[in-house]
């Protein structure tokens, strides 16, 4: 992998879309990026559609959590947002809202 790593033009973009661009004009080989961001890149950017191809496993596994100030009036609710998190997900509403803006 050392070897390979050699060999591959690494050039951070400070957005998203900037470094999917690089890759579209192959100034750079690869890109990571998690799943919602790169469909939702595809879907809103057309010049992307039907130009990549990706990965069939993940190289990196991650959660998103939700961050609040602790200055916040909603700081104190945070019980009850995990709670309704908890019953989106298990409802699968997290993955309708998802899946409606990225496919």
């Amino acid at each position: 992998m050392d070897e390979f790593l050699k060999t591959v033009n690494i050039d951070p973009a400070p957005t998203e879309y900037q470094t999917f661009r690089k890759l579209l004009f192959h100034r750079v080989e690869l890109v990571p990026a998690t799943s919602i961001v790169a469909k939702n890149l595809i879907k809103i950017h057309p010049e992307f559609s039907g130009k990549f191809v990706h990965s069939d496993n993940a190289f990196l596994e991650s959660n998103s959590f939700i961050g609040i100030s602790k200055k916040s009036p909603l700081a104190k609710m945070m019980p009850r947002g995990n709670q309704a998190i908890a019953d989106m997900k298990a409802e699968g509403v997290i993955t309708s809202v998802i899946t409606a803006y990225t496919e």
